[in-house]
């Protein structure tokens, strides 16, 4: 709350009094009927994280991200004789106030799909690279209908998409690796 004490409110939980609705005139109230209620003991759980600045600069989405679903490791050598580094990147997202909500294998293809999306109030330029060059990319639906194809730029790096992306905009993007 905006105060002088910079008081914090949580709403745990929010219920209704029982009201039957006839029509748009009239509304019968019964306070004896605890239909509307969730009669039982609930338990909560909930994070504060104290920080500096507005949302963005305070890193806040991706400590969310971080405390609801931690990193996992990924072993890359099976043994010493391994070919790839011992430390890498299978997928990576720039800026960090970008997020990625969806990362799977398209439902009809042999390929990738990347949801993107934009929860800042202004445009973001941002990149995808990706852990080995690719062969094809495509902007698509949300239902992975392809829309546009992109086309891989002389001297850039087979492995990275860098677009354009407007605030509160979600986007999708279908990788042929």
């Amino acid at each position: 709350i905006d105060d002088s004490r910079r008081t914090l409110a949580l709403t745990l939980f929010r219920s209704v009094q029982n009201r039957i609705c006839t029509e748009w005139r009239s509304t019968g109230n019964f306070p004896d009927q605890k239909g509307g209620q969730l009669l039982q003991t609930l338990e909560f759980e909930y994070s504060i994280y104290p920080h500096t600045g507005n949302w963005e600069q305070g890193d806040v989405y991706m400590q969310a991200l971080i405390l609801n679903a931690p990193p996992t490791a990924f072993q890359f050598s099976r043994s010493q004789g391994g070919t790839e580094a011992s430390e890498q990147s299978l997928f990576s997202v720039s800026p960090q106030v970008l997020q990625c909500s969806a990362l799977k294998k398209a439902e009809d293809r042999d390929s990738l799909i990347v949801r993107l999306f934009n929860p800042s109030d202004k445009p973001q330029t941002g990149t995808v690279s990706f852990f080995k060059p690719f062969k094809e990319a495509y902007w698509v639906s949300l239902n992975e209908q392809r829309i546009t194809p992109l086309e891989q730029k002389m001297g850039e790096p087979q492995n990275q998409i860098d677009f354009d992306i407007k605030s509160n905009k979600i986007m999708t993007l279908e990788i042929v690796l």
